[in-house]
Formats: C-alpha cells, structure tokens, sequence
C-alpha cells in the first residue's frame, strides 16, 4: 500500500475489510465502514482504490465503489448493498428486456460457436445471468463447459448444464464479479475457493459471463 494512504488508514483506524463503500460527495471522498462511521478526505477516490484489493471492491459507477461481499444484489442497474444502500450503476439492458432477451438465446447457435473449446485443454465455461419470470432473484446459468471443466469441478454434463453456477459452491462476492462482468462489460482475473488457479471472465455478450481457467 502506499505510505500516504497507509498513514490514512492507521490515522483513522481503516481496515479494507471493514470497507462498505467509498462515494464522492461535495468535492470529498467519503469512506462508509462497517461501525457506522464516516471517514471523509480530500484525497482521490481512485488514489485509495488503486491501494485496495482489486477482487474486494466494485465500481459501482463513477464515483461509487463498494465492497464486493456487501452487494446483495443486483438488478437492473440497481446495486443493494447490505445496510439496504440502493445505487445506480452502469448496466445498460433493463431486467425485463434482459430476461426476454436470455430467453430467447439460440441453444444451436450457442453450440456451433463454443464447439472450439470442446477439445481445449483450459478449463472453460459460459455463464448466463437470469431473472425469474417476474424479473427478480439474480440466478447464474452454466451454459456450456467443456471436458476440462467437467473433470476439474468433477461434474457430469447433465448435472451442470442448465443448472445454477450455485453448484459449483462459489462465494456471493465472486458471484457479484461474474455478475457485473456480465451486465456491464470488461474482464475481471479472480480465484473459486475450491479452485487453486486464476480464472479470467470476460463478457462475450450481453447478459454473459465466459470463464476461461489458467494453468496451475
């Protein structure tokens, strides 16, 4: 971490984890823990973020970032945090339109184009983001995995295809990743608990998660 942001940190007793969320409000940054408190600073929200673990905290939009494990949910371009704290942020697709749109997505379409990672010897899968018929309840869909990801998470192709990414025993903040990868874009490295490699998600298209496993 950086000296100056450390001495911060120690000055003002902050630790990452106690971290719900940063927000710049009237010029200052402002830091929301935990204990209730407000710790406010005229330094760069983005100066303390670039010091804070990449995989913990979430660009909500530009001038929010939260706590990855304080998200507990998204929809739309609503994110809810755990202290009920409701923000905007940047997914474009509205959550009707992107459950019609997940609904209508080609199966055989879908096949013909991930056919080359059938023999791929990374593990690698895609992932969908769906609602409910109402339009609620985040759910992640495992669309397709190959050989590699079978025999890494020891799994059959029935039992996975169609099926929660809950499966997989994957932590809610790693969810979150995979979920604003999704809806928003961009690429994100993170790691499964139960997986001791790095995988790198990236969106192949709206509304989708690819997880592509790096080699030990």
């Amino acid at each position: 971490m950086e000296k100056k942001i450390q001495r911060f940190f120690l000055k003002n007793h902050i630790e990452p984890t106690e971290i719900k969320y940063i927000k710049r409000e009237e010029g200052k940054t402002c830091i929301y823990l935990i204990d209730g408190r407000i710790v406010e600073t005229y330094t760069p929200l983005k100066a303390i973020v670039d010091e804070l673990p990449v995989d913990e905290f979430l660009s909500i939009n530009k001038g929010i970032v939260a706590a990855t494990c304080r998200i507990v949910n998204i929809k739309d371009d609503l994110y809810t945090m755990r202290d009920g704290s409701i923000f905007k942020g940047r997914a474009r697709m509205p959550r009707l339109l992107k459950y019609e749109h997940e609904k209508k997505f080609n199966t055989s379409k879908k096949s013909q184009e991930l056919e080359i990672f059938d023999d791929c010897p990374l593990p690698f899968a895609l992932v969908g983001i769906e609602y409910d018929h109402d339009g609620h309840e985040l759910d992640y869909i495992v669309h397709y995995a190959n050989d590699a990801c079978l025999r890494l998470f020891d799994k059959q192709e029935e039992n996975v295809l169609n099926q929660s990414l809950y499966l997989f025993n994957i932590e809610k903040k790693t969810l979150v990743l995979i979920a604003d990868v999704a809806l928003n874009g961009g690429q994100r490295v993170f790691q499964f608990l139960s997986v001791p490699r790095a995988i790198q998600c990236y969106q192949p298209e709206d509304g989708f998660c690819a997880l592509l496993m790096m080699p030990e």
